[in-house]
C-alpha cells in the first residue's frame, strides 16, 4: 500500500502442498475457489491494495517456456518461494517428449523461468524434490548456478540472504542479471486473466484469515466451485469459458488485462541519468533507501494520528 505504482501479482496454480490438485483437474473457477486464493483476496480487500491481483494460470515448462520465447523479462522483480518444485513435478512428462532426463529437464526449467526478469528472489526446496539435481549437483546455490548457465545470461549471486529449517534447511538468494535484459513491455500483460478483491458490499473489517462463513460456503456450491467438478478444461487448459465466466462473487472481481492498461496514468519520461543510477546503484543501497522511506511515512502517519487524537480529546 506504500508503493501504489507497482502493480503486484500473485500467480497461483494450485498443483502443490494446501490446494491440492485444483489446478490440474479443475477448472480457473475451482482455482478461485481454493482457500488459499480466497485468504489472499481478502487481504486485498482488508487492506485495500488496488494494484494487486491474482493470476489463476498454472506454471508448467510449457508454459514458463512461452513466456520466455519472447526475449523479454515479463516484471521487473520476480519472487519463487517454494514454488519451482511444484512446476518441476508438473512438467515431467514434457521433460521426456523433449528427450531430456529429469535432471536436465529441472535445470531447463529453471534456466527458463530466470529469463522472466532481471532481479529473482528464490528459494529452492530441499530433499526429497529435485532429488535428480541435488544428486548431481550437491547443493543449492550449485543448482542455481547451473540453472544460471542454462539461461544463456550472466548473473549476480547474493545469499543465502536467509535460511530457514522448512522439511530441510532452505536457503533464499537473489540473482541479479549482470547484462541488461530488454525492458519489461508495460503496454501488454502476460497474463491471460487477473483477478482482484472488491469491497463493495464487503465488511472489511473481518478477519482476512477467517475462513468462508456459511453463506460463502452456500455461494460457493451454487457457482458449482464446491465438491462439483465442472465440465470444463482444466486451468492448465486455459479454456476460454473459464475467464468468460470468472465469478466476481467469489470475493473479487475479474479484470481484463488489457484494460489495465488503458487506466494507467501517462508519466513523463524519467531523466536518463536517475534511470542510469539507479541500474548501477548497489542493491544495499536501493533496499536502505526503501527501508527509510517506508519509515517516513510510518513515522508520518503516526504523527497524523497523534495530532488527531490530540485534537480530538482537547477540553
Amino acid at each position: 500500500c506504500h508503493h501504489p505504482e507497482a502493480d503486484v501479482v500473485g500467480v497461483e496454480g494450485s498443483v502443490g502442498i494446501g490446494n491440492g490438485s485444483a489446478g490440474m483437474t479443475g477448472s480457473v473457477r475451482q482455482i478461485l475457489a481454493t482457500e488459499a486464493v480466497q485468504v489472499h483476496l481478502r487481504w486485498i480487500q482488508h487492506l485495500g491494495l488496488t494494484n494487486c491481483f491474482v493470476a489463476p494460470e498454472v506454471w508448467d515448462l510449457s508454459h514458463v517456456s512461452m513466456l520466455a520465447s519472447h526475449n523479454r523479462p515479463i516484471c521487473h522483480v520476480l519472487f519463487m518461494l517454494s514454488v519451482v518444485h511444484h512446476i518441476d513435478n508438473i512438467s515431467t512428462e514434457q521433460y521426456q517428449r523433449a528427450g531430456m532426463t529429469r535432471c536436465e529437464g529441472v535445470i531447463h526449467l529453471l534456466g527458463k523461468l530466470l529469463r522472466l526478469a532481471p532481479k529473482i528472489f528464490i528459494e529452492l526446496p530441499n530433499r526429497p524434490w529435485m532429488a535428480c539435481a541435488y544428486d548431481v549437483y550437491h547443493s543449492q546455490q550449485a543448482i542455481l548456478e547451473a540453472a544460471a548457465k542454462a539461461s544463456g545470461l550472466s548473473w549476480r549471486f547474493r545469499g543465502p540472504i536467509f535460511t530457514a529449517d522448512w522439511f530441510g534447511l532452505r536457503e533464499l538468494w537473489v540473482l541479479e542479471a549482470n547484462e541488461t535484459m530488454l525492458p519489461v513491455d508495460v503496454q501488454s500483460c502476460p497474463f491471460t486473466l487477473l483477478y482482484c478483491g472488491d469491497s463493495q458490499g464487503e465488511d472489511v473489517d473481518q478477519d482476512p484469515q477467517s475462513g468462508p462463513d456459511s453463506a460463502d460456503e452456500a455461494l460457493l456450491a451454487n457457482l458449482g466451485c464446491m465438491g462439483k467438478q465442472d465440465d470444463s478444461t482444466s486451468a492448465a487448459g486455459h479454456n476460454s469459458s473459464d475467464y468468460i465466466h470468472a465469478c466476481p462473487s467469489l470475493g473479487g472481481a475479474s479484470i481484463d488485462p488489457g484494460l489495465l492498461m488503458l487506466q494507467e496514468p501517462i508519466l513523463e519520461l524519467v531523466p536518463a541519468h536517475i534511470g542510469k543510477a539507479l541500474n548501477i546503484a548497489p542493491t544495499e543501497l536501493l533496499l536502505a533507501h526503501l527501508a527509510l522511506r517506508d519509515a517516513i511515512v510510518e513515522a508520518n502517519e503516526v504523527l497524523h494520528e497523534v495530532k488527531s487524537y490530540d485534537i480530538a480529546n482537547k477540553p
